[in-house]
């Protein structure tokens, strides 16, 4: 046997292992997670061409709302805040299943985290979305976004993924 055929086999064996490495040694993703304080919030709307009217209030593109919602944890100590902006991208006569995109910050006393949601039911009881990326704690990240409401309130959890 020659040593040429004894390298190509030890050489394959080591690029299997050097790209399989990385990958066994990633750890789990993290969570972190929050509660949303719903009688704290601030909610601003602005209605741009054509408007609706008090009596008819109707979404069309490009109308846009801002969110400020104070953030606690599971033993109701403030935890931080998720501000936000909606655009609606299309004219809807319900105002709940108006079509929007909504960027958002969470900012905790770790860092922020930077989120983007598209929707098509602003009432929706379950809301996902990207984290596309953070600053401090958070530089660089990358994940998921998934917000649950129930009688019990909003709870949101943000999955990274490292």
């Amino acid at each position: 046997m020659s040593a040429r055929s004894l390298v190509a086999p030890a050489a394959a064996a080591a690029l299997v292992l050097a790209t399989a490495l990385p990958a066994a040694a990633q750890s789990p993703p993290r969570t972190v997670t929050f509660r949303e304080v719903a009688k704290s919030t601030t909610f601003s709307y602005v209605d741009n061409p054509p408007r609706g009217t008090a009596q008819r209030p109707r979404f069309s593109a490009g109308d846009m709302f801002v969110l400020n919602v104070p953030l606690i944890n599971d033993a109701g100590a403030r935890r931080g805040a998720l501000r936000a902006t909606c655009t609606v991208t299309a004219r809807t006569k319900d105002p709940s299943r108006a079509p929007a995109l909504c960027t958002g910050v969470v900012t905790l006393k770790e860092g922020q985290i930077v989120l983007v949601v598209s929707t098509t039911n602003l009432d929706a009881k379950v809301t996902t979305g990207s984290v596309v990326g953070g600053t401090r704690a958070y530089a660089g990240a990358r994940g998921t976004f998934l917000s649950t409401t129930s009688r019990a309130g909003t709870r949101d959890t943000i999955t990274l993924l490292d």
